[in-house]
């Protein structure tokens, strides 16, 4: 019997229309991505893309177009919770502690690398260093800089 994928979402607040800014505040994420499943005119949600299982090689395999060249726990694509077709962040691997990712709107780059880092702790390593003494601090570090 061979183990389920992972499920991940990744919430942000959607941008206010007049400011730019992040509608921060104005609802809990998580609450109305319970409610709905989906972004809203508040929330932008992401879901990772269902891996395929590959009978042949035995594990769950997704198409990332050349751009990751290395099989990882790590490895995952992030597309738009009510569109599957769109990838919006790609990480993986490409080498000895070598990752890429490649990402487009709405995230910013320090909204991807804080999701890929994110990422990491919750499987429990950076760079195969144990890093789950410090992770749960840096989220909530990681929070308050994104609300400033």
């Amino acid at each position: 019997m061979r183990a389920q994928a992972r499920k991940m979402a990744i919430l942000i607040p959607a941008l206010d229309p007049t400011t730019g800014k992040p509608m921060i505040g104005k609802v809990k994420l998580l609450d109305e991505f319970k409610k709905t499943g989906q972004s809203t005119e508040n929330l932008v949600a992401l879901v990772n893309k269902s891996p395929v299982w590959d009978a042949v090689k035995n594990m769950y395999i997704l198409d990332f177009r050349g751009r990751v060249t290395q099989a990882s726990i790590r490895n995952f694509q992030a597309v738009r919770a009510e569109k599957e077709d769109e990838i919006v962040i790609q990480f993986g691997k490409v080498g000895d502690n070598s990752y890429t990712m490649d990402f487009t709107n709405p995230f910013s780059a320090f909204q991807v690398r804080r999701a890929a880092f994110l990422h990491s702790c919750i499987l429990g390593t950076v760079a195969g260093r144990s890093v789950r003494a410090w992770c749960s601090q840096a989220f909530a570090v990681s929070l308050t800089a994104f609300e400033s």
